[in-house]
């Protein structure tokens, strides 16, 4: 009996194995079996004909097929990643200005979806990042931005800087330090509680960067794309060393010396007289900013503080007959306020304005 059973399994095996490559390649099967059939030659080449023209073009629709539904299936249990176009400075250092990131495709089905952590990048498409896109004449699908604040969390912006549930973020991926300031949907110092299946996201490059602060939270449901925090290993080197960021807040970073020199050097290339700094003009400004601020009240006239310049400079002890002033919302470091004073044009009027002999600056 032993030797009777002993062949009848490798032949089982061989014959599953055959009849699994004749379903899964049926048109080369049936090409190897028709050549070595003992039909005759006519029969031969009409099932030839029949297996060309028929089978095979089947069996590649089959196969493309199957192809695609296993593409299709990898994208959208997250496994593979999607080249994503990406434009604009928004997310410098991490992303290029100009270019292709991979994605992991977000699963619009909410119960298969991956949980986002703080510190993820995603890809986001709603009305408000449609019409700024248009303005803005680019080519791509929807904004990327870092996901900061999660449901549930506290976010405030104060001193440049980010706090989640009352601790400082420490954020290297940031372009630059202490560069972050509020918006018109998120102000500074205004604390945001984020609302179940939304976000806070802001872009890498604060100071440029048109997020949250001005279009407010998004939806879990705007997102198209994702890249995990876990999977930003080749961001990294672009990054900054944030361990000293914390030591910088709530200290000046303005130097009016370092600001006089680069605003007289512009003027002398002007042939303008030089301006001389005048401290009763730095305690003046001090008293119309805090005003301003207070009664969210920027205009000269002073409409809802009636707080004028003429009497913020009366209690500092001061008096001409030209004067003017220029607020400019935002964090910058010395350098940083000069040019963006000279960048625009009615801003570099003002500074270059013939009349006037002395100049205050306050900031905080």
């Amino acid at each position: 009996m032993d030797l009777l059973n002993s062949n009848p399994p490798a032949q089982n095996q061989v014959s599953r194995r055959e009849r699994a490559i004749s379903i899964l390649f049926y048109p080369f099967y049936a090409l190897y079996k028709n050549a070595h059939s003992n039909a005759n030659f006519l029969k031969k080449l009409l099932f030839f004909l029949f297996i060309m023209l028929v089978l095979y073009p089947v069996w590649l629709i089959e196969m493309a097929a199957f192809g695609f539904l296993i593409w299709f299936s990898l994208q959208f249990t997250s496994v593979v990643y999607v080249a994503v176009p990406v434009e604009g400075a928004s997310m410098l250092p991490t992303l290029p200005t100009h270019g292709y990131v991979n994605f992991k495709r977000f699963l619009p089905i909410e119960k298969l979806q991956p949980q986002i952590k703080r510190g993820d990048l995603v890809v986001f498409e709603n009305t408000k990042t449609d019409s700024e896109l248009i303005k803005e004449g680019k080519n791509v699908t929807g904004f990327v931005k870092r996901v900061i604040g999660l449901a549930g969390d506290v976010v405030k912006i104060r001193d440049g800087f980010v706090y989640i549930n009352g601790q400082m973020a420490k954020e290297g991926y940031t372009l630059k330090p202490r560069s972050t300031f509020g918006g018109q949907t998120i102000s500074d110092c205004q604390e945001v509680t984020i609302p179940k299946n939304q976000l806070l996201v802001l872009g890498d490059n604060r100071k440029i960067s048109l997020d949250s602060r001005q279009i407010g939270l998004i939806s879990l449901k705007d997102i198209s794309y994702y890249r995990p925090y876990s999977d930003q290993l080749e961001f990294v080197q672009k990054w900054r060393n944030s361990s000293t960021d914390e030591q910088a807040a709530n200290s000046s970073i303005f130097d009016i010396t370092a600001y006089l020199s680069f605003l007289n050097a512009k003027r002398e290339e002007a042939g303008l007289s030089l301006l001389k700094h005048q401290t009763k003009l730095d305690q003046s400004a001090k008293l119309r900013a805090e005003v301003m601020l207070k009664y969210d009240d920027l205009s000269f006239e002073a409409t809802r503080s009636a707080y004028p310049m003429e009497q913020a400079m009366k209690d500092s002890g001061y008096s001409n007959i030209v004067y003017g002033e220029f607020p400019m919302l935002g964090y910058y470091d010395t350098r940083e306020l000069y040019e963006a004073f000279i960048e625009r044009e009615n801003s570099r009027d003002f500074l270059l304005n013939k009349d006037y002999q002395e100049i205050g600056v306050s900031t905080f």
